[in-house]
Order: structure tokens, then C-alpha cells, then sequence
């Protein structure tokens, strides 16, 4: 823990040079989304009453956010039967007690086997036919493209668009809600490697040949984001240029943990250490304008 960014952040912002003093309370949970942050910071977060909300968005996210699309007009109205929401993403719902999720709560060995069967487009598929897994209305992988690739196709699949959108909707609900109990939200993009690292980009699309029928655009979220959250008057940072700047500067550096030729998604301490000193400056950036 000691390497992470929101560590490291805490300890940089109580360097001695500030006269205030900053805790960082850290409340992500690995493998969950939008949804599942607004839910927690009701029922366990608002108490504590934060000066500021930090949401870290991943591109994965919108795969777990897709799950929540028929409560969308609840979220959109502010309707306060929002708050009955359960989590209800592809492979965790609340209410389920058959053996693979007792497993999956239980076993690291059967969640990791879970990710890797989520990793593959076949047998993906597979583990939809068999009833393991849910399609979503991201819809199954095609052509050996697995659908939470799709983000960045252009144009837009429909339904990623209305997933894009609801996840906007989602995050201005958020907002408005952390400032009705005395919060501030503030929406931080990470980006994938591949987004940061325009050579594994490049080598990407050299190896996976059935991309070379699509048109992609690898930062489509981020500007996606970058544009709605401006209207909405939410503070963004995106990470994307920051981290691909440092990698031209230092092109033998990996911020990201590597697994075999690829990366897995989460920062190295090298990636914790670039983050948090950025944090710094923007969290200092903002709060000398309050």
C-alpha cells in the first residue's frame, strides 16, 4: 500500500510546506464501476463528509456501467428510489447464491480463471452459451474482438454510445449529489496502456489482425469526457498526455505492471510515483482557486 498513488499523494500533501492538512480515505474496490461508487459514497462515504470526491474512471468501467442502463431514467429524474439500486454487474449481483459465485467469492484461483475466460473472445462466448456469464448489451465478442475493445471503434457502436452517455449521466449525477452533501467531485481519467503507449498501440494493431477491418480511435473516451464534463462544471483531469509525455521522455520506463509482450492495467510504483506527483499539482491547482 505504501506504493500507491493515493499513499504517496497523502504523504506529499503533508510535506511540511502546507499549513493544512489532508486525508486521503481510499474506497475503490477492484472490478467495479460508476454505479457502484455513487452506491457507496451514499452508504458509507457521505458521513465522513469529504471535501472532495475523487472518482479514478477506467475504461473498463463502462463494461461494469452497462449493467445499470434500465435504472437510467431513476438517475436521470433524481429519483430517490435510486438508492434501492443493487449491484448488479455481469458476474457479482448481490442477490445470487449458486456455486460459481460462492466461488468466486472464495477462491483467488477461481477468480482469476474467471478473468482469464473474460480476457478470451472464445471463451467467452462459450461461458455465455453455458449460462457463466452475462452478454450485456455490449453484446458478445466478434470477429475475436472481445466488445469492451468497441469504446474506441468509429464510428460508435450503438449501444456503446448509450453506455457512454448513461456513464456521463451517471458521473454528473454524482456530482450533483456529493455537492448536496457538502462534497466536491472531481473525475480522474486513467488510461489503458495502450492509450498511453502509442507503441503498444501500434504493436497491438500489428497483432491482432482483425482490428485492421475497423477504424479506431484510442483516445475517443477521454475527449468524450473531457467535453461533457466541461458542461457540467465537474474539474477533469485526464491522465492520458501526462503518461504518454513521460513515456517519450523516458521510452525504456514502464509504468504500467507488464505481463509477458502486454500490460495487466495497473500502474507500476514508477506509474504510482508519476500519478501521485501529478495529483499533487492538480489538487493544489484546485483548491487555490476555492
Amino acid at each position: 500500500y505504501e506504493q500507491t498513488f493515493a499513499y504517496l499523494l497523502e504523504k506529499s500533501l503533508n510535506d511540511g510546506t502546507s499549513a493544512q492538512k489532508f486525508e486521503i480515505m481510499n474506497f475503490a474496490v477492484g472490478g467495479q464501476g460508476t454505479m457502484e461508487q455513487v452506491l457507496r459514497y451514499n452508504y458509507y462515504i457521505k458521513k465522513y463528509r469529504p471535501d472532495y470526491v475523487v472518482v479514478f474512471f477506467y475504461p473498463n468501467d463502462f463494461e461494469n456501467n452497462q449493467y445499470y442502463l434500465n435504472y437510467e431514467d431513476l438517475i436521470k429524474n433524481r429519483d430517490s428510489a435510486w438508492a434501492n439500486i443493487k449491484q448488479a454487474d455481469a458476474n457479482f449481483k448481490q442477490e445470487r447464491t449458486d456455486l460459481k459465485y460462492r466461488l468466486l467469492k472464495k477462491s483467488r484461483l477461481a477468480q482469476y480463471l474467471d478473468l482469464k475466460v473474460r480476457q478470451s473472445p472464445q471463451l467467452e462466448r462459450l461461458a455465455v452459451k453455458v449460462g457463466l456469464h452475462s452478454a450485456g448489451v455490449l453484446g458478445l465478442p466478434n470477429n475475436n474482438i472481445h466488445p469492451g475493445f468497441l469504446i474506441y471503434q468509429v464510428p460508435l457502436p450503438e449501444a456503446h454510445r448509450l453506455v457512454y452517455n448513461f456513464s456521463y449521466e451517471l458521473l454528473n449525477f454524482f456530482g450533483d449529489f456529493a455537492k448536496d452533501n457538502g462534497s466536491r467531485l472531481l473525475v480522474v481519467y486513467i488510461p489503458e496502456a495502450k492509450q498511453a503507449d502509442a507503441k503498444l498501440w501500434q504493436q497491438v494493431k500489428a497483432d491482432e489482425s482483425a482490428l485492421s477491418q475497423y477504424e479506431w480511435d484510442i483516445n475517443q473516451p477521454n475527449r468524450y469526457f473531457a467535453g461533457k464534463l466541461a458542461e457540467g462544471g465537474i474539474p477533469f483531469l485526464d491522465l492520458t498526455p501526462i503518461l504518454s509525455d513521460y513515456l517519450t521522455a523516458h521510452p525504456d520506463s514502464h509504468l504500467y505492471n507488464q505481463k509477458g509482450e502486454y500490460y495487466d492495467g495497473h500502474f507500476s510504483p514508477l506509474g504510482h510515483e508519476v500519478v501521485a506527483r501529478t495529483l499533487k499539482g492538480y489538487f493544489n491547482q484546485i483548491i487555490s482557486k476555492q
